[in-house]
């Protein structure tokens, strides 16, 4: 965050600021209103952690291109390097907001100017900074004088600088579980937002400002009042013939399930080695095609339209064979 649009932000709404303690208080409050700061918005609620992986980019259509999947971001910060509003080191990195952009610390003149804007607002900060601690990233948790911090189970990633004040840092690698990211496809975002809505996961809960609240119930009332209509959408356009092509020609590499297809009633058939392996094809198939994939492995009723198409194919291919 560059210092003037610190300083010109709390000239012009002093108060806005006039309960801030700490330069961190005013970097919470900035981030609050959407100003870039060295902060990054994090939670330990993973349903509330969805909720944002779902809320933005959703599809109007089936062909709305500026749709996205979404991702839930996995972050597991050991406790001993968890740090509270009012740490030491908090102060230390916070106060690089304040600090030039061609900000030198082996320079004595802006160290000791740097260590005056931490002094004051702790006194008691004797002057031994680590550098190391501005090279850092951590996990802090916030005062809980915020509602939208509290409904979000809110906390902060607090960054650091790289070799310059300017140039970004990485989130340590040991942050990171074996397990990285979920992917949320585009096309279950709404009825994940439906869901989520029955747990009291919303805007109107996570965003607990009164206009916020109104924004949701009008538009939670816009869509009961929404006539429903009968749309017949193309199963191509959910899950495209390429991929279900793939899996077919995966399935029918299988000698016994071609077998079972052969020799039994197609009830029967269904009832054998077809569903788990359909299911596996569809799991290997997450690095090629993650997309469909994920569909399938997550909404029932398009599942069962694709186990029917691709059942129907592979009885006519065995069919042929005979």
């Amino acid at each position: 965050m560059k210092r003037e649009l610190f300083h010109n932000l709390v000239t012009q709404c002093p108060e806005e600021f006039k309960d801030c303690t700490s330069t961190f208080d005013f970097l919470v409050k900035m981030q609050h209103y959407g100003l870039p700061t060295r902060l990054l918005d994090i939670t330990s609620n993973p349903l509330v952690a969805l909720y944002f992986a779902c809320c933005s980019l959703i599809p109007n259509s089936s062909r709305d291109k500026n749709a996205k999947n979404g991702q839930v971001l996995i972050y597991q910060v050991p406790n001993d390097e968890i740090k509270y509003y009012n740490s030491d080191t908090v102060s230390v990195v916070s106060n690089l907001a304040r600090a030039e952009a061609n900000f030198d610390f082996s320079n004595p003149e802006e160290q000791e100017r740097f260590l005056h804007s931490i002094q004051a607002e702790k006194p008691y900060f004797k002057p031994h900074i680590k550098e190391e601690h501005l090279h850092s990233v951590i996990c802090v948790k916030p005062k809980l004088d915020n509602r939208r911090i509290v409904k979000q189970s809110g906390a902060f990633f607090l960054f650091g600088m790289g070799n310059k004040k300017t140039d970004p840092i990485r989130i340590p690698e040991h942050f990171r579980p074996d397990v990285k990211h979920i992917a949320i496809p585009k096309g279950s975002k709404e009825n994940l937002l439906k869901e989520l809505s029955t747990l009291s996961i919303s805007e109107a809960t996570l965003f607990p400002e009164i206009d916020n609240v109104a924004r949701f119930l009008k538009k939670d009332i816009n869509i009961k009042m929404k006539p429903q209509e009968d749309t017949i959408v193309n199963f191509e356009q959910i899950i495209s013939p390429v991929y279900e092509a793939t899996i077919i020609e995966k399935l029918m590499t299988d000698a016994r399930l071609l077998e079972q297809i052969k020799n039994n009633p197609e009830d029967r058939a269904k009832q054998g080695d077809y569903p788990r392996l359909l299911q596996n094809a569809i799991v290997e198939s997450q690095d090629k095609h993650e997309e469909a994939a994920l569909k399938l492995l997550v909404e029932g009723e398009i599942v069962e339209q694709f186990s029917k198409n691709v059942f129907n194919e592979l009885k006519r291919r065995v069919a042929e064979l005979v």
